[in-house]
């Protein structure tokens, strides 16, 4: 067994301690924040209703969760079909 890492090594360690940091970093969990309104801030792992569908934001994003802004909403579940609006 080696004592020593060559360059190409320590290149690969510092590669995969990145790769830890970064998914160290994911938001762990869903954070409900309730009813989505206008305006309303969402960071990755913020889940919202919205029309009676539950939203998962994927990133940091003031857009109104729904299928056009699928970059930064992803569908957790969709309204039955006895939804009322309130």
């Amino acid at each position: 067994m080696a004592d020593r890492v060559d360059a190409t090594g320590f290149d690969e360690l510092g590669k995969a301690f990145e790769r830890i940091d970064a998914l160290e970093s994911r938001p762990q969990g869903l954070n409900y924040r309730g009813y989505w309104r206008p305006g309303m801030k969402a960071t990755a792992g913020d889940a919202m209703t919205e029309q009676g569908s539950l939203w998962i934001a994927l990133r940091e994003t003031t857009a109104k969760p729904c299928i056009e802004n699928a970059n930064d909403w992803c569908l957790g579940a969709r309204r039955g079909r006895d939804y009322r609006p309130t």
